[in-house]
């Protein structure tokens, strides 16, 4: 007798216009990483990777001890690859990478030469924030990524004042970023935790008015499984055909019905079924 419909005030629609051929990718595009080493590693460790489109850079990371680097979450394209290091000759210079559907590996160098005597080390590591981006910033610029444990690390840094700020989508960090001295020494344990941000959803119900004249408001009723049971979430029948229900959580699926009620308190029965999917978090 009575149709609902509903609109979830936790949808999204995104739009990429697309204004040259590299500034956008669409929605649902496949992206790819580059990934490779320098050796040997007791000479490449520290070294700092820049990649480079079309002659700008667009992002940079540290080799870590073991001599291998890694960037993901790249638009198809062609990059270069960039190694830099005080002290330390790279053979090639540089590669051009193509990413395409999938990452690309082995973007290998070799080096030689002698590392800075004055060389040390800032690691640490982020609590819930595996894959988290942490960037320096001070007396040396870098940005590497927390590994699977939340550990990183940033080698080959002279003597300075340097400032570290992860981030990591969808996570408050605390604290936001750290200061730290580094003179003749390594500096560890320089810590942050990561804490998923909490998101409130709700779900927007709309039906059409009943067209009994004796009809006085309407009872929202909402299930967790589809065909109920059905439990009454309105304190009182509602006067209007609109309807928002607050409590609701990430990662579940309600199920709603409608039913009218006339001024001397009888109910109709149950409207079609309508639901809504929460995403999580």
């Amino acid at each position: 007798m009575y149709r609902i419909t509903f609109t979830a005030s936790i949808a999204l629609t995104l739009f990429c216009l697309i204004l040259s051929p590299h500034m956008c990718v669409a929605q649902g595009e496949s992206t790819g990483g580059i990934s490779g080493g320098i050796t040997p590693a007791e000479v490449s460790s520290g070294t700092v990777i820049s990649l480079l489109r079309y002659g700008s850079p667009v992002a940079s990371t540290t080799v870590y001890a073991n001599g291998n680097f890694a960037f993901s979450g790249l638009s198809r394209g062609s990059y270069q690859v960039v190694p830099a290091k005080n002290g330390v000759t790279f053979t090639p210079l540089s590669q051009s990478v193509r990413v395409r559907r999938s990452d690309v590996s082995g973007v290998d160098f070799a080096a030689s030469g002698s590392a800075p005597t004055t060389a040390h080390a800032i690691s640490g590591t982020i609590s819930g924030g595996a894959g988290a981006t942490v960037t320096l910033t001070g007396a040396m610029s870098a940005t590497t990524p927390a590994d699977a444990n939340g550990n990183y690390l940033f080698s080959g840094l002279p003597d300075g004042v340097y400032t570290l700020a992860p981030t990591l989508a969808g996570y408050s960090l605390s604290p936001l970023n750290q200061s730290v001295s580094v003179a003749g020494a390594d500096i560890n344990g320089i810590d942050f935790t990561a804490t998923a941000a909490s998101t409130s959803h709700s779900v927007d119900l709309a039906w059409i008015a009943s067209t009994t004249p004796t009809v006085s408001g309407y009872n929202v009723y909402r299930s967790l499984v589809p065909g109920g049971a059905y439990a009454l979430i309105t304190s009182a029948p509602v006067t209007s055909t609109l309807y928002t229900d607050p409590a609701v959580n990430g990662g579940t699926t309600y199920y709603y019905v409608v039913t009218a009620v006339d001024s001397d308190g009888t109910e109709s029965a149950y409207s079609n079924e309508a639901f809504a999917v929460i995403p999580n978090p």
